[in-house]
């Protein structure tokens, strides 16, 4: 999360820059979904890049409960 917040805002200070003379509601609404649309790619690979991704063995089953339930059903 922190690398894409670190980019969101080199993103934003670039783009800020870039459309300071800018007038009208673009001038400050561009940079803002530019930083988002950053944010959230980088944030997103940094994800994949870190995460233990791996496929599960078939051999694996989930655990079997041993134990009566403790009330019975009302139907």
């Amino acid at each position: 999360m922190f690398a894409g917040l670190a980019a969101g805002f080199i993103v934003w200070a670039a783009a800020s820059a870039h459309f300071s003379n800018e007038s009208g509601a673009l001038g400050w609404v561009l940079p803002i979904v530019y930083s988002y649309l950053a944010l959230s790619i980088v944030a997103l690979l940094a994800l994949v890049v870190l995460a233990d991704l791996r496929l599960k063995s078939i051999d694996e089953a989930p655990p079997v409960p041993h134990g009566l339930p403790a009330a019975h059903s009302s139907h």
